[in-house]
């Protein structure tokens, strides 16, 4: 998964009962932060927290964003949905993803319409732009266009659409699901984003493909971006930002668990898993020979505290574990916390009276909190980049008045110095010619009377 997110004033998650416990001592248990957003690395959190050792590496929020999108620093709580599921969308004549490119490769002024979400715990915040079976034909777009003078409208035609529409409605975040795939279009919609948040599954699978990205994939799409932005800088509403996205905590998902007496810890095996993900991720190496992970990749990343810690970081964290009622969710298309009755009645049909309703709750309760933990990490995460970005402006412009003020201290000595050269220059025209006189043979005189 990868998103696009502005500043945030507040949290943009459903109302959940903060007097819910979790149902495992074991397991990370995150805190939600407080309203506006903000949170302080001290938190028993396991989701991202307020980051301040990122300085270092002087990450900041990517200019085109900055500049292009000002009026989102104060929003309302709104939030859209990107993502590929969308044949709904054509079927009722709304907007999808691929008239909303397609357009604004066209139409400079043109903005996408999202589609509201009918949920009640948002109350019209959460929006949806679908997406299309239509969309390879604009991927075989990118592919003819990306060396000619028209890439800039194509390969700046999602990031631009994503901003116009959300400073139309007020949002907060687009969020974009993207699937496992490493073709043009990806590429496009995963290098048009702020961040990339990572969600794998606790197996072999997520492990080799993990690795694969860290370092085939994405050290081939640095260097592509890097390229790219250099050279396509014009139109400017179409410029990709110069910054490749961020690569924010893997979170892992769908492990088993086990109860040990009155606590819960994951099973051995998929905890292994978790292990193995946190060393390729890291860069661990168990021996010489095995291949670095790619400083470029590493520079990316913005870990967060370990559970428990103020100064230990990682880039791994078990988020939810096995769900049961989790591929009902996914059959419906709907988030697990908002499934209801009818849903649960549509996928089971006839063996609905076997479900677990009560079971249902408590898994739709879990989800809930383990997400507005995520979301709390998020709004802090760029409460941080907003800070930093303002104090990077104000360095920039310290370092600017100094280099005008020492050219015009250069421009001042240049000029004295040259009346200096000059007045040197004069004297030993006027002083060189007496002393030639002076060593030179006196100037022959005819005799007297001759």
């Amino acid at each position: 998964m990868s998103l696009t997110t502005q500043f945030a004033e507040g949290p943009i998650i459903p109302e959940i009962d903060g007097s819910e416990d979790d149902d495992s001592e074991d397991e990370e248990v995150e805190t939600v932060a407080p309203e506006g957003g903000e949170a302080d690395g001290s938190s028993d959190s396991g989701s991202i927290g307020a980051l301040p050792q990122a300085a270092s590496r002087g990450w900041s929020c990517p200019p085109s964003l900055a500049t292009g999108c000002a009026s989102l620093t104060r929003c309302s709580q709104t939030c859209f949905r990107a993502w590929k599921s969308g044949q709904r969308a054509r079927r009722t004549g709304k907007e999808d993803l691929f008239i909303a490119l397609m357009k604004t490769v066209r139409d400079t002024d043109y903005v996408a319409k999202p589609t509201p979400v009918n949920i009640d715990n948002y109350g019209g915040r959460l929006m949806l732009l679908p997406g299309s079976p239509d969309l390879h034909k604009f991927s075989h777009d990118l592919e003819c266009n990306e060396d000619t003078s028209f890439a800039a409208q194509h390969f700046g035609a999602f990031r631009k659409a994503m901003i116009s529409m959300a400073c139309a409605v007020q949002a907060q975040f687009v969020i974009v699901d993207l699937g496992p795939h490493t073709d043009t279009l990806h590429k496009d919609l995963l290098c048009s984003c702020d961040a990339i948040l990572p969600v794998v599954n606790a197996c072999i699978f997520s492990c080799y493909s993990t690795r694969s990205m860290l370092h085939g994939q994405l050290p081939r799409w640095i260097d592509w971006h890097a390229k790219f932005t250099a050279r396509n800088t014009t139109p400017a509403a179409y410029a990709l930002p110069r910054q490749f996205p961020r690569i924010l905590p893997f979170m892992v998902n769908n492990y088993d668990m086990k109860l040990n007496g009155k606590q819960q810890s994951a099973q051995w095996s998929h905890s292994n898993f978790v292990e193995s993900l946190r060393m390729i991720v890291e860069g661990e190496r168990l021996h010489d020979d095995e291949e670095p992970l790619p400083e470029k990749v590493q520079e990316l990343y913005v870990p967060t505290f370990k559970r428990g810690s103020k100064t230990k970081e990682t880039m791994v964290v078990p988020l939810l574990k096995h769900l049961q009622y989790l591929p009902v969710a996914q059959e419906c298309g709907r988030a697990l916390f908002d499934l209801d009755a009818n849903n649960m009645r549509d996928y089971y049909q006839h063996s609905f009276e076997q479900v677990d309703l009560a079971k249902v709750e408590e898994e739709k309760r879990y989800v809930k909190t383990k997400l507005a933990a995520l979301g709390s990490g998020v709004l802090a995460l760029h409460a941080y980049l907003r800070k930093q970005r303002q104090r990077e402006q104000q360095e920039a412009q310290r370092k600017k008045r100094e280099r005008e003020e020492q050219q015009q201290q250069g421009l001042g000595s240049g000029s004295s110095g040259r009346k200096k050269a000059e007045v040197q220059q004069q004297q030993q025209q006027g002083g060189g010619g007496n002393a030639t006189r002076r060593k030179g043979k006196a100037p022959a005189r005819l005799p007297h009377g001759g």
